[in-house]
């Protein structure tokens, strides 16, 4: 079964633009404040209309708009601007500067660690198949692979075939499915229309 992190249980903290929700960051013993991890799921809230990103070297990172519309800017030269399920790819040794306001999903990565991320507007009834996100193509989690799912909006049931479990999901919880995990056997099920984040973070 996945790791549900429910909105409640969530870290909310301030950053220089606005507040930053860690979803998940591994590995658990870890520490965002010192630095000490090899990957990190947040949404963050950037309320300023102009702010400087944190330095973060030897950090990769994947930004993706779910509310609102930014424009960043690395080391004063490339310029992208980003709207709902739109992604940046940058490192945390750039320069970056952000304006606009948005609401936002982060996946931050050090050493050997790649990742995914994928947005996905389902309307009600509809059901999304985790299969087809399966890490490395194979249905089984290898190891040092995970797999996350953030619900940004609405409601839906995470549902195993051909079994009882069913687990609910609401507006910002998250669940992490860990190594060794049958993702084949899980669906989505959307109770309402919905909004969702899915991101593959796999370490070699």
């Amino acid at each position: 079964m996945p790791e549900i992190i429910r909105k409640e249980k969530q870290k909310t903290s301030q950053w220089a633009g606005g507040t930053t929700t860690e979803l998940f960051l591994y590995p658990p013993e870890g520490s965002y404040v010192s630095r000490n991890f090899l990957f990190r799921i947040s949404s963050a809230y950037c309320q300023d209309s102009e702010s400087s990103f944190t330095s973060l070297p030897g950090v990769k990172r994947i930004l993706m708009v779910l509310e609102g519309r930014i424009t960043l800017c690395h080391n004063g030269k490339r310029k992208v601007t980003l709207l709902p399920g739109d992604q940046d790819h940058f490192t945390g040794d750039e320069i970056t500067r952000s304006t606009g306001g948005c609401v936002d999903f982060n996946l931050m990565m050090k050493e050997n660690t790649q990742g995914n991320v994928f947005y996905r507007k389902l309307q009600q009834e509809e059901k999304l198949s985790l299969d087809d996100f399966s890490v490395k193509g194979k249905p089984d989690l290898t190891d040092g692979c995970y797999f996350g799912i953030y619900q940004a909006k609405g409601k839906a049931s995470l549902v195993k075939r051909h079994k009882v479990n069913k687990v609910k999901l609401k507006d910002q919880d998250f669940c992490i499915f860990r190594e060794g995990e049958n993702l084949g056997s899980w669906y989505l099920k959307c109770e309402k229309e919905s909004e969702i984040v899915l991101v593959q973070i796999c370490q070699s």
